[in-house]
């Protein structure tokens, strides 16, 4: 089964395609989908739209997991994220996939048993359950890695 994580967000968007065989988890593919920083949100919508298509086409997934929103003091952030996450379950239900949300609480607590752990824990656990060959990648990919994951064990 392939499984892709996604860890939403209006300027760049994270992705990790993991392959679940068993037991065995093995990282597939991972990177960001940039947007234009000066745009105005329909653009950035446009782009993750495409980006996430071109994922979804390239990886070929069998599901994908997104991060859900989490509560946040800037209301107009939380829904320009709802926005390009809205964006994102869309380009996955035109794909015919199926789709899963898990709180940011969800996700740490799969991946670092607390679910309040930071984010340099959950970094090193995505790294000590995937390998070395994710250290370089941006928190915005970990962070998707760790909501893979969290659906890999879901799926087990």
């Amino acid at each position: 089964m392939r499984i892709l994580g996604v860890d939403p967000g209006t300027r760049i968007v994270g992705y990790g395609v993991l392959e679940l065989t068993g037991n065995l988890i093995t990282p597939v593919a991972s990177g960001i989908v940039r947007t234009v920083p000066d745009a105005d949100l329909s653009h950035k919508l446009k782009l993750i739209f495409d980006g996430m298509n071109e994922v979804i086409a390239r990886s070929s997934p069998d599901l994908v997991a997104v991060e859900a929103i989490f509560y946040g003091r800037n209301i107009a952030s939380l829904i320009k994220i709802g926005e390009a996450r809205g964006v994102i379950l869309l380009a996955a239900g035109l794909a015919g996939l199926p789709t899963s949300s898990f709180t940011p609480a969800e996700v740490k607590k799969a991946v670092t048993g607390r679910g309040n752990a930071r984010k340099e824990q959950v970094r090193e656990m995505v790294t000590r359950i995937l390998g070395p060959a994710i250290e370089a990648e941006t928190n915005d990919v970990t962070d998707a890695l760790a909501v893979a994951i969290c659906q890999a064990h879901r799926v087990r």
